[in-house]
């Protein structure tokens, strides 16, 4: 029986009718106008999200103290993985953590720091792996940050703990270790997978808090020990690193200057390899950030700025940069490689937008990135996430923004690049930004892009969109760097020539080095009287160095471009690091 809303109000007893008794006998309006509420759970919401949690192996009960932390959090087979994850594809980019003394955290008691260090390693491939028996991306998510609030209630209980005891000296003397840093910079990378970079920017700056609060950005820090701290260094410039890319992508100020040296002693590839990110990313100087904030602010996604009034300082830039690009034969490993090369396409493309000069750079941009994405494995790529991916889309609307018609488009193999950066993306995790690309291709892509993706912008259901972008994916040739030439009789792109070889054909130099070719090199700056160029393919530059892979273009363009393998002239180079020639 349903109570009116007099008595329900009084919560007295209503006979249901209309009027009721009690409101007769008390003179009062007798209405029905509240609506019940449905009883009972959501149909297939929380049962689905229980089933997930049953299928990973999570515990339903949050360790909030020391004494309730359990390596049995998470099922065994999970926390295996996410670990074998973590050091196959996250290592050899912020090469800290030793691998054994992780696996030896195991093995004791966890405590706080090495509880939410595990759980953190496990949140950041958990949001990475693509295969895990999840029904939607919204279940994944659900569970990534249900992680997440674990480590951070082991981080707060740990806190807590000393807040309350009452040890005052023990609190006053708290150090900071590298596993609390790792764990902060952790839960940023996990955040970036999710595509939440208001969270993420919170958590890296609490680990660059954390790393500052230490000292570990002092040289004087290293004097004592040097060699047993050297995994501070690194992980100090994984995070000079990781902010100055992460400032670049989401527009947020940055904080960590380049003061400290890089790797006196350290040796290897995987130091040589983030040693040379530090060097791309050491051309951007404060007031570059400031400036490139402002105009990223009214500046649509891939929009060059036209009113640039630093265009001859950025040019500058832009020859340091290709000064001290990345050679693809750099001897790291395969994950960083893809980052490395990938990087420098992008950064050089940011420099464009700021002072941007012509359709060329693009354009050979574009094409380093395809000849990059071809001789590279795509799980090498893939191992970036949402990093890697905006990078790539960064590329992708560029193209599709500065090129207006088809048939301007077709002069420099726009189409065939285009195409190949959808492809690529579809194999990156799934990402609003690929159907985003996919509308801002279609008016030079009209035969390429899923009709069911463009054909209603405001229909963007979740179902919809991912279908649509999952079916591109599809239909487009899944071997990205394979060698494999084959496309599909079904596809849509029957009889147009899109591809470049694939397989990773070089050129010899005469001092017998090898260039994978189809990698163009960069082009030079603004000239202002263009000869004819560009040379024959394999003209020489210097002693034992060629130009490899150059565009047939169908118009003069500036001087022959240097490449990483280039020997550049000494006008060319500007004398001392950015801050020294950066006048601003």
């Amino acid at each position: 029986m349903r109570a009116c809303d007099c008595c329900r109000a009084r919560k007295v007893r209503c006979d249901s009718q209309l009027p009721c008794k009690g409101c007769v006998a008390s003179k009062l309006t007798c209405t029905y106008n509240h609506v019940p509420r449905k009883k009972g759970p959501k149909v297939g919401g929380k049962s689905a999200s229980i089933l997930n949690k049953l299928r990973l192996g999570l515990d339903q009960a949050d360790p909030k103290t020391p004494e309730k932390l359990s390596w049995n959090v998470v099922s065994r087979p999970l926390m295996d993985r996410s670990l074998k994850h973590y050091f196959a594809n996250y290592y050899p980019v912020t090469p800290v953590l030793d691998e054994a003394e992780v696996y030896s955290y195991l093995t004791r008691e966890p405590t706080s720091e090495t509880f939410a260090l595990i759980m953190s390693i496990v949140a950041m491939a958990m949001g990475d792996m693509l295969d895990l028996e999840v029904t939607t991306p919204s279940s994944r998510t659900q569970n990534v940050l249900q992680i997440v609030k674990i480590v951070c209630d082991a981080v707060h209980g740990q806190d807590t703990t000393l807040l309350t005891s009452g040890d005052h000296r023990q609190l006053a003397n708290q150090t900071v270790s590298i596993n609390a840093i790792i764990t902060q910079f952790n839960i940023y990378g996990t955040f970036c997978q999710l595509e939440m970079p208001s969270r993420a920017f919170h958590y890296l700056r609490r680990a660059i808090s954390d790393a500052q609060t230490a000292g570990i950005d002092r040289e004087s820090f290293y004097k004592d020990n040097p060699v047993t701290l050297e995994p501070f260094r690194t992980m100090f410039w994984c995070l000079y690193v990781s902010e100055r890319g992460f400032a670049l992508q989401h527009n947020y100020p940055t904080c960590l200057g380049q003061d400290l040296p890089l790797y006196p002693q350290s040796e290897g590839e995987v130091f040589v390899g983030l040693t040379q990110l530090v060097k791309s990313f050491s051309v951007f100087s404060p007031t570059f950030f400031k400036i490139w904030r402002e105009n990223a602010a009214s500046s649509p996604a891939g929009s060059p700025n036209t009113n640039s009034q630093h265009s001859q300082t950025v040019q500058r830039l832009l020859q340091y940069h290709h000064a001290n690009q990345a050679s693809p034969l750099i001897p790291c490993s395969p994950v960083q490689r893809s980052d490395i090369l990938i990087t420098d396409q992008w950064i050089r493309l940011l420099l464009w937008r700021l002072a941007p000069y012509g359709v060329q750079q693009p354009a050979d941009i574009a094409k380093n990135l395809v000849a990059i994405a071809d001789s590279v494995p795509i799980q090498t790529i893939q191992a970036h996430g949402a990093g890697m991916m905006l990078k790539i889309y960064d590329i992708g609307m560029t193209l599709a923004t500065v090129f207006q018609s088809p048939a301007h488009a077709e002069q420099y193999g726009i189409p065939g690049h285009l195409h190949r950066i959808l492809m690529l993306m579809s194999q990156l995790q799934t990402s609003q930004h690929l159907s985003v690309l996919l509308q801002a291709a279609q008016r030079l892509l009209p035969k390429l892009v899923p009709e069911r993706v463009v054909k209603n912008e405001e229909s963007s259901s979740d179902n919809t969109t991912n279908s649509g972008i999952m079916d591109y994916g599809a239909r487009m040739n899944s071997g990205v760097g394979s060698g494999s030439e084959s496309v599909s009789s079904n596809s849509p792109i029957d009889g147009m020539n899109l591809f470049s070889n694939r397989s990773a054909y070089t050129t010899a130099t005469p001092n017998g080095n090898t260039t994978p070719q189809g990698l163009s090199a960069p082009s030079t700056l603004p000239h202002p009287h263009p000869g004819s160029y560009p040379p024959p393919v394999g003209t020489l530059h210097g002693p034992g160095t060629t130009t490899v892979g150059l565009m047939n273009e169908p118009y003069p363009r500036a001087p022959p471009p240097q490449s990483p393998h280039t020997s550049v002239p000494q006008n060319m180079v500007p004398e001392g690091p950015p801050s020294e020639f950066f006048p601003w």
